[in-house]
This record gives structure tokens, C-alpha cells and sequence, in this order.
């Protein structure tokens, strides 16, 4: 499978998972808890982000199956 993620997206990423893993505690449960929030409050954003999610994926599949 092709890696689609660019140089700069893949530094970026490591450069959050490295702050994430870094977290204390509570800063990480104040994040979390925000978080939590924010999907309650949101529930329409957040279906549509899970339903845009799965349909890219599709295409990705179908791409795939079709090389």
C-alpha cells in the first residue's frame, strides 16, 4: 500500500505523539475531559467526520482493487 502521508505531515505527526506521550497526568485528563465535551456538544460534526472517514476509506479500497 502506497504511504500517502508527506515527509512534513509524518514530522508533524511525530512531533505531536511525542508531546502527547510526554503529557502529565492531569494535563492529559484536562485534554481528554475537553475532548469529551466537545463530542457531546457536537454529535452532528462529529457522525459526519466518522461518515466522511469510512466513505474516504472506500475510495482508498476500491483505488486499491482497481490497480
Amino acid at each position: 500500500m502506497k504511504n500517502e502521508m508527506s515527509e512534513a505531515a509524518r514530522k508533524l505527526k511525530n512531533e505531536y505523539s511525542q508531546q502527547h506521550r510526554n503529557m502529565s497526568p492531569e494535563a492529559r485528563e484536562m485534554k481528554n475531559e475537553y475532548n469529551r465535551n466537545w463530542k457531546r456538544n457536537n454529535p452532528g460534526k462529529v457522525r459526519k467526520y466518522h461518515i466522511d472517514y469510512w466513505e474516504r476509506k472506500a475510495r482508498q479500497s476500491n483505488a486499491i482493487q482497481d490497480q
